[in-house]
């Protein structure tokens, strides 16, 4: 799908676009409105001491983190709320509080905040700081234990030095005296001895408690919460802004509603373009007709005759040109019989039928519209015309043995509405020979029930009343005399047959296989599916019967004069391409070269 086919798309779907967006930010600007000034507070608390260190270990950060969780799920419970209730002065209930306030670890950090909304900033902020002073007094004891724990410590390190001093200089003493010749006391010696162990044992105390000293100051005290930044009056209302909640919504809603239109865009199987032909039936487009009149309004839609200047009208002689060009340059012909079809019925084959008939008698010719849809023939509506005679009438039409027998005498009550072909003596005198060489004489009938109209020089046959099986009728060897019969001894010079749709019973492969006239395949936009047009293109292929190319019912591309879109190319273009070479241009209305 290239950019054009986007713009269609979103053309075509444009309201249900501005609806939704219109619907969504609409929505949106009303809550918006709607709901009161929401206000909130931020409080930031400290858990524990560690930031006094140039280094914390990560796993006093992960104690913190445990142990901040804690406190988060105690400050929950009915007691804490009924005490910040009280510090704060509320007149409210715990469980409305509750509801009023989060407390989230700042990732990384000793550090937690506790936010709170409410309608009023001042009690916001209020909250916020009872919140953190609650916090805050549930560990006011632990420090005071930790200078207690190192209070002990020192004393116990102040008593060990002065004991070891005492007792070091009695050992000084003894060593001295010891030293001398004259004093070898027993006693002395024993005594230095314990002396020396017992200072030794003084001095293992005094390191132990001169580390624990260390510790206790170097570790840091996690079991601590202090509030680090108490909360202030917000002075803005917090919450999206009404603008930008309304924008953001109408652009959701837009994209929700393009996905939408996508999906029922990539659900549609049907042809939407004149685009997709070339490449998908691998066939040239012949004409593009625009949407007119309504469907069931068959005379009014003859606009051909009727509105000769409008804009379908025009498409109508574009066909035209582009049918005899390709008669007589592509096809090496002068003789114009065209088989008109579609996949399916309601495809509007028949008017189109009808309008190409009409196109090709204003320029002159004699024309002759078959109405071989003998199952559900419109042509006599199309046309005003009666049904009680016509081509199934025609085809199952068997000579009396009685020559005299007045077959086929048409409605006498319609004057000059029907007009009659006699064969002369000479050839009711072959009537008895039958070779296959007068095969057309015998088969058929000397009176043809051919039907005029208002257009001047348009003729009908009408569909008829037989009730033989209609594929049989079409499909036998009378049908290509008729033809051969209306081309050669008739003088038309455009035969124009309307089939039923091929998809649908056999009646149109079977008739253009006896007839061998080429095919022109009707697609309408926006109805026939790919799949289907694919599918009837191959029915014909299959029995090697010629298939122009394609018309496009209903088609919202633009026809001019001289454009008729395959594959972006103009007439001359499209025409060159289908003959395979550029060097001729294609016929008049007059059937002439336009040079």
């Amino acid at each position: 799908m290239n950019y054009v086919m986007y713009l269609r798309l979103f053309g075509r779907w444009f309201w249900l676009i501005a609806l939704a967006i219109v619907i969504s930010g609409g929505a949106a600007y009303y809550v918006a409105k709607s709901q009161p000034s929401i206000y909130q507070a931020v409080a930031t608390v400290q858990v524990g001491n560690i930031t006094q260190f140039a280094n914390p270990r990560s796993d006093q950060l992960a104690d913190i983190d445990a142990l901040a969780n804690t406190y988060f799920v105690l400050m929950k419970t009915r007691p804490y709320l009924q005490s910040i209730i009280q510090r704060a002065g509320l007149s409210m209930s715990p469980d409305d509080l509750v509801d009023t306030f989060v407390t989230n670890m700042v990732a990384g950090t000793p550090f937690f905040t506790i936010t709170v909304t409410n309608r009023d900033p001042q009690t916001a902020a209020k909250i916020a700081n009872a919140v953190g002073a609650e916090f805050e007094g549930l560990t006011n004891g632990s420090g005071e234990a930790k200078s207690k724990q190192i209070a002990s410590a020192q004393s116990q390190v102040d008593s060990l030095q002065k004991q070891i001093a005492s007792e070091q200089g009695d050992l000084t003493a003894i060593e001295t005296c010891l030293k001398q010749t004259s004093c070898s006391d027993p006693i002395l010696v024993s005594r230095q001895t314990e002396l020396a162990s017992l200072i030794s044992q003084q001095q293992t105390n005094l390191a132990a408690f001169q580390n624990q000293i260390i510790s206790l100051q170097s570790s840091g005290d996690i079991n601590q919460l202090r509030i680090a930044q108490s909360a202030e009056v917000p002075d803005k209302a917090a919450g999206s802004s009404v603008v930008r909640d309304t924008v953001l919504a109408g652009g959701i809603g837009g994209a929700v509603s393009i996905g939408i239109v996508a999906l029922i865009d990539g659900l549609n199987t049907t042809i939407r373009s004149a685009s997709e032909l070339p490449m998908l039936l691998r066939l040239p487009v012949l004409g593009l007709i625009p949407s007119y009149g309504r469907r069931k309004t068959y005379q009014k839609r003859l606009v051909t005759w009727l509105t000769p200047s409008s804009k379908a009208a025009e498409a109508f002689r574009v066909l035209r040109g582009n049918l005899m060009y390709i008669q007589k340059d592509r096809l090496n012909t002068n003789r114009q019989c065209y088989i008109v079809t579609s996949s399916r019925s309601g495809e509007g084959k028949s008017i189109i039928a009808a309008n190409l008939a009409v196109s090709f008698t204003t320029i002159g010719q004699r024309v002759i519209l078959i109405d071989a849809d003998l199952r559900q023939p419109t042509q006599q509506q199309i046309f005003k015309l009666t049904n009680t005679q016509g081509l199934s009438d025609i085809l199952s039409y068997a000579p009396d043995e009685d020559e005299n027998k007045t077959v086929l005498t048409g409605d006498p009550t319609l004057d000059d509405s029907f007009f009659f072909t006699k064969r002369d003596a000479d050839e009711n005198l072959l009537l008895n020979v039958r070779s296959p060489a007068t095969t057309l004489f015998y088969t058929i009938p000397d009176t043809l029930p051919i039907q005029k109209t208002e257009i001047p020089r348009l003729h009908v046959i009408a569909s008829g009343t037989s009730n033989k099986n209609p594929a049989d009728l079409v499909g036998s060897v009378k049908m290509r005399e008729l033809v051969d019969h209306l081309i050669a001894k008739e003088g038309f010079d455009t035969v124009i047959i309307d089939t039923p749709a091929v998809l649908e019973v056999s009646d149109s492969s079977v008739l253009a296989g006896v007839v061998g006239a080429p095919v022109i395949l009707v697609a309408e936009a926006d109805r026939t599916s790919r799949n289907d047009a694919a599918v009837a293109v191959q029915r014909f292929s299959v029995l090697s019967l010629p298939v122009l190319g394609v018309i496009l019912n209903r088609a919202k591309d633009s026809v001019g004069v001289q454009q008729t879109p395959w594959a972006g190319g103009t007439t001359q273009e499209v025409l060159a391409l289908q003959k395979g070479s550029d060097g001729q241009r294609p016929l008049s209305d007059n059937g002439h070269n336009g040079q």
